[in-house]
């Protein structure tokens, strides 16, 4: 019970410094949640749950103060979308391709 408490401390105090930083934090996440037990992937998925969570805190946060752009969002977000979108394809014509650059 207690490694639980200890590890829920230590993934806010990550949350709370990359929020106030404007950085991810990811890198810092997985580790941390495979120490605590998890499998790479739950680990990984969690992770970027808690950073979509620390994301829409500090928006409050931000709005709250008047400190987001929201024209600058709009102009940023719908290629970032579309892209995201896009990518998936991608990959999957391209990894075969990765692949065999690999195994040379």
């Amino acid at each position: 019970m207690i490694g639980i408490i200890i590890f829920a401390i230590t993934i806010f105090a990550i949350a709370v410094i990359m929020a106030m930083t404007g950085r991810g934090g990811g890198n810092f996440y997985v580790p941390v949640l495979v120490a605590a037990g998890l499998i790479t992937h739950e680990a990984a998925t969690t992770a970027q749950f808690i950073l979509v969570a620390t994301a829409m805190a500090a928006l409050l946060v931000f709005q709250k103060h008047k400190t987001v752009d929201w024209k600058l969002a709009l102009v940023i977000d719908p290629p970032t979308d579309i892209m995201a979108f896009l990518g998936t394809p991608l990959v999957e014509i391209l990894i075969p391709f990765g692949r065999s650059c690999w195994q040379l």
